[in-house]
């Protein structure tokens, strides 16, 4: 029988990566609609071993997965639910990160899963894209930071 854990917004999980180090993660957005199978996360820190203590939870760490760097990255849910990425603690959203709860997909500007209007030039500059990151990608980004 295959485990499905569940996860929700606050969440801090633990990404192996393939350079034998953790990526420390946090859940910012945990869709339960129609996009209940991706999820939005912010990267804390890169460790060799696990020490939440030597993070500050506040602060994240910019990512490279496209020309633009950006604060956070959407991939698929199946590794938390599966309990290869594993939830370490919860910790509440703090404004910056819940600033990052609005994103642009096909077109529309989105806060959470609220349709709020046709994206304009300015939302695409201003906004992460949802452009969901398969595993492998999300391994390769986080080896590089």
């Amino acid at each position: 029988m295959s485990k499905n854990i569940n996860y929700r917004e606050g969440d801090l999980i633990t990404i192996p990566l393939t350079d034998s180090r953790k990526a420390i993660c946090k859940i910012i957005f945990a869709p339960k609609g129609r996009l209940k199978q991706v999820m939005c996360c912010t990267v804390i820190g890169i460790q060799q071993n696990l020490n939440l203590g030597a993070l500050s939870l506040q602060n994240f760490i910019s990512i490279h997965s496209n020309p633009r760097n950006t604060k956070s990255f959407f991939t698929g849910n199946q590794m938390v639910k599966n309990g290869n990425w594993a939830i370490v603690g919860n910790t509440q959203l703090s404004d910056n990160e819940k600033s990052l709860q609005w994103f642009v997909y096909a077109g529309e500007l989105y806060h959470k899963e609220d349709l709020i209007r046709h994206a304009s030039e300015e939302d695409y500059k201003n906004y992460v894209h949802l452009e969901v990151m398969g595993f492998v990608l999300v391994d390769k980004v986080l080896t590089s930071c």
